[in-house]
C-alpha cells in the first residue's frame, strides 16, 4: 500500500513540476476546473462543464472535451480537443497526449506548416483502429512564441483572438457548410470516381484501406448530405476534418489541419473553445464569436482567468444565477441560453515577454 502511495505521489509531482495540465473527463456534473498559471507573465485559466443530455439534466456520457496548457522551450503550448462518438472521450484524451509528446521532440521555435501537418498525420495513424470507426475528435493546437502565435486545427472547435474587446482573428470551421470545404469534398469524390492513382495509393498505404474497400467505395452513399454533413452508411458527421472517424475517410474526411500565423500584442486575449459554447446560437461564426466576447466582457469583474472561464461556461449553461441573458436561437425565438453539450473554455492573456519586477 505504501509503495502504491509513493508511486501515485511521484506521478502527481511530475505533472505539477512539468507545467502540464489536462482535463481528465471524470464523471462529474460540477464545473471541472482544469488549470491556471503564469509563464513569462502570460497568464491562463481553463474550465469545462460536462454535458446534461441525460434524463433529469444529468450527463448522458463522460465529458468528451480535453484541454491542456504546457510550458515549452518556445513559450507556451495549448489545445482543446472535442471528442464525439462512443469512444470520443478516449480518442480526445489519446490525441491530446500524443500531441504533447510529439511537440516535445521537435524544434518548436521554428515550426513550419509541413511539420505540424506531419504531426497531425502521425497522431491520427497511431489511434487504435477499433476505436475510430465512427468516433473521433476535433482539435485546436496553439503555440505562443514571443509575439507569434501558430495555430493548427481540425473540425469546429475554435480559437478567437480578442484585442481591445474586439475580435481581430479566428479559425474557420471545417464543415460542409463552408464553401471551400464543400469544394474539397466534391473534388475528392470526383477523384475517387475516376480512380485517381495518387489518391488511391494514399488510401491504401497511409490510410490503411484495403483495395476492395477502395474499389467498392460507392457501394453506399458517400459524400455531402442535403443538410451539409458528411454521410456514409446512413451515418452523418458534422465536421469535414477530424482525428479518427475512419469510416468517413472515403467520404472525404481529412486530418490535414488548417493553419494560421498570427501576430499578437501585449494585452490580447486568446480564447479557445469547444463547439458546445456555440450550441443553438444563431448567426455566422463571426457573430457567434462576437457573442462570446460580449459575454466575457460582461464577466470582466472576475478576479482571474480561471474564474472568468468558469463564468463563461456558466453563462452558456444557464448556471450563473442571472436571468438577463437573452439569445436569438436558430428557430428565431429569443430565450435563455442553455447549452446541453460539453463546454470547454481556455483563456490566455498575452503579457510582456520581459519579466516584471
Amino acid at each position: 500500500m505504501f509503495k502504491k502511495w509513493i508511486k501515485v505521489t511521484s506521478i502527481l509531482l511530475l505533472f505539477v513540476f512539468s507545467g502540464y495540465s489536462s482535463e481528465l473527463g471524470k464523471p462529474s456534473k460540477a464545473n471541472l476546473q482544469l488549470c491556471s498559471g503564469t509563464n513569462l507573465n502570460h497568464t491562463w485559466g481553463t474550465a469545462s462543464l460536462e454535458n446534461i443530455r441525460g434524463r433529469g439534466g444529468k450527463a448522458a456520457y463522460l465529458n468528451q472535451d480535453r484541454c491542456f496548457v504546457k510550458k515549452i522551450l518556445a513559450g507556451l503550448a495549448f489545445g482543446v480537443f472535442d471528442g464525439h462518438g462512443s469512444n470520443g472521450a478516449k480518442i480526445s484524451q489519446t490525441v491530446m497526449d500524443l500531441m504533447v509528446k510529439k511537440l516535445e521532440k521537435i524544434d518548436q521555435s521554428q515550426l513550419k506548416e509541413e511539420e505540424i501537418s506531419l504531426i497531425f498525420q502521425q497522431v491520427n495513424s497511431e489511434l487504435e483502429k477499433k476505436q475510430v470507426k465512427y468516433s473521433g475528435t476535433t482539435g485546436v493546437l496553439g503555440i505562443l512564441n514571443g509575439s507569434q502565435l501558430v495555430v493548427a486545427y481540425v473540425g469546429d472547435s475554435r480559437l478567437i483572438l480578442m484585442r481591445d474587446g474586439k475580435q481581430v482573428d479566428a479559425t474557420t470551421d471545417h464543415t460542409a457548410a463552408v464553401l471551400s470545404e464543400e469544394k474539397r469534398i466534391e473534388e475528392f469524390i470526383e477523384k475517387l470516381k475516376h480512380n485517381d492513382v495518387p489518391l488511391i495509393a494514399s488510401l491504401l498505404t497511409r490510410q490503411g484501406f484495403s483495395r476492395e474497400e477502395v474499389e467498392n467505395w460507392d457501394s453506399t452513399f458517400r459524400g455531402i448530405t442535403r443538410d451539409k454533413k458528411l454521410g456514409v452508411d446512413g451515418n452523418k458527421l458534422a465536421v469535414t476534418r477530424a482525428f479518427g472517424d475512419d469510416n468517413f475517410t472515403l467520404s472525404g474526411l481529412s486530418c490535414e489541419p488548417g493553419w494560421k500565423k498570427i501576430e499578437v500584442k501585449e494585452g490580447d486575449t486568446i480564447i479557445v473553445v469547444s463547439d458546445g459554447i456555440f450550441e443553438g446560437r444563431r448567426g455566422s461564426p463571426y457573430e457567434q464569436n462576437a457573442m462570446v466576447i460580449s459575454e466575457l466582457k460582461d464577466s470582466k469583474a472576475a478576479p482571474d482567468l480561471k474564474t472568468l472561464a468558469e463564468s463563461l461556461t456558466a453563462i452558456c449553461r444557464g448556471d450563473d444565477g442571472k436571468n438577463d441573458h437573452q439569445f436569438l436561437f436558430n428557430d428565431d425565438t429569443t430565450r435563455r441560453r442553455w447549452s446541453k453539450d460539453d463546454i470547454t473554455v481556455c483563456l490566455i492573456k498575452v503579457n510582456s515577454e520581459k519579466a516584471k519586477n
